[in-house]
């Protein structure tokens, strides 16, 4: 149910702003108010608009696939803590360590599922707690390489961290889409004033131009944040890294 829903839910929620349309349509028709000839202007509007979505379609598809990336090194960072600590063992403060990583993972997964929204008070405190576990670490005189490595890896979840903030909370080309929302609209209002005959093969065409052009405009608001909503990327690697780290109890051997 939940990869249908991922699949078709966008189509879905197209197909239930495109029915009554064609039921308006139909009433036009009707009336006689289908007064508007089918021409190279209606062509022409058809085609920019098009263009302008495809632009924006092009855009956020950059940020999703740099998204998918970014899930990817943020469960890595995370599972590299992890192993580091766990060379430290027995300490209260490795520990610690593994205890505020669980903090973590939880945090920034609300965080990732969260519509348009990453909160750094919520994820920023959970980082500044590992910080402290390690520093601890550094003033017991554990190996510096080792704590030298998981600094690394605290400032890899902070450069993350800012860089989900700013795709999650900023719109890509805002006036741009805009423009799409408008032109589409135009269309389907000049498709339901065009006089296409026969009457029912023009009915087929325009709900069927209506059906696509009203996707792409919902995927491209639902791709603006990937990380939720029907075209958001895969988050079964920090999952099953959640899972992962859950079945680990602190000083328990890993046998992964």
């Amino acid at each position: 149910m939940k990869l249908f829903k991922a699949k078709w839910g966008l189509v879905l929620r197209a197909l239930v702003l495109v029915l009554p349309l064609i039921g308006f349509k139909a009433l036009v028709h009707y009336l006689g108010w289908d007064v508007i000839p089918v021409g190279t202007l209606t062509s022409a509007l058809i085609t920019g608009t098009v263009f302008v979505v495809a632009i924006i379609l092009a855009g956020v598809m950059t940020d999703l696939k740099e998204s998918e990336r970014i899930v990817s090194e943020f469960s890595a960072s995370i599972e590299t803590l992890y192993n580091d600590a766990r060379l430290m063992e027995p300490d209260v403060d490795a520990a610690a360590v593994l205890s505020h990583l669980r903090d973590l993972i939880r945090v920034s997964i609300a965080n990732f599922e969260r519509k348009g929204s990453w909160k750094l008070s919520e994820v920023s405190p959970a980082l500044r707690r590992i910080e402290e576990d390690v520093r601890t670490l550094n003033q017991k005189g554990k190996p510096l390489s080792i704590l030298l490595r998981m600094r690394s890896e605290l400032t890899t979840l902070k450069r993350l961290s800012y860089r989900v903030e700013s795709i999650k909370e900023t719109a890509f080309l805002p006036a741009a889409h805009a423009i799409a929302e408008v032109g589409v609209c135009a269309i389907v209002l000049v498709l339901i004033l065009s006089a296409i005959e026969p009457f029912r093969e023009g009915l087929l065409i325009m709900g069927v131009i209506s059906l696509l052009l009203i996707s792409t405009v919902l995927l491209i608001d639902d791709m603006d944040d990937p990380f939720s909503g029907h075209a958001a990327v895969d988050m079964r690697v920090i999952r099953k890294l959640d899972r992962f780290l859950d079945e680990r109890p602190n000083g328990a051997p890993d046998s992964r």
